[in-house]
């Protein structure tokens, strides 16, 4: 067996003196990023090859193939494709509300913020009031303080 980019069947075959058998196995990927030339890079190797086929340069973490300004590693995490340049992840602000899409199945969201981007520490936003609407989330600030916030979305896969 070798590494696979999928859970995978297979087939082994023996001869012995005239004789025989043939079995019936199932290769497992246990690591959802080992597979060839895609290994080691922080995307799911099923995910490239659903996309891009085998080998492809054009997978790369950091190509933008379908030139939307979003490379593979944020169409990956963001759950978008990355052969369209119409899937693309969004983010827009209005006043204290930060709305996003799309939201994905198996990701989590989290809003953060910053009141200063120089130092680059983020907080979780909590107290916050989400709603979802079909793909696009929305999350509001309902915090008190009128001081300057910066707002980030942090994607997270399980």
């Amino acid at each position: 067996a070798a590494i696979v980019y999928q859970t995978t069947n297979g087939v082994a075959r023996a001869d012995y003196l005239g004789q025989f058998g043939t079995l019936t196995l199932t290769v497992v990927n246990v690591n959802n990023d080992d597979f060839g030339s895609y290994a080691g890079d922080g995307i799911d190797d099923a995910w490239q090859v659903q996309y891009f086929g085998l080998g492809n340069p054009n997978a790369a973490p950091t190509a933008d193939p379908d030139g939307d300004g979003q490379n593979n590693l944020l169409e990956y995490l963001a759950g978008t494709n990355p052969t369209n340049a119409a899937s693309a992840f969004t983010l827009s602000l209005t006043g204290k509300t930060v709305s996003f899409a799309p939201v994905t199945t198996g990701r989590t969201y989290s809003v953060e913020f910053a009141t200063n981007l120089t130092t680059k520490i983020f907080t979780p936003l909590t107290g916050g009031t989400t709603v979802d609407n079909g793909t696009t989330r929305s999350v509001t600030d309902n915090s008190p303080i009128n001081s300057a916030r910066y707002y980030r979305v942090k994607i997270s896969l399980p």
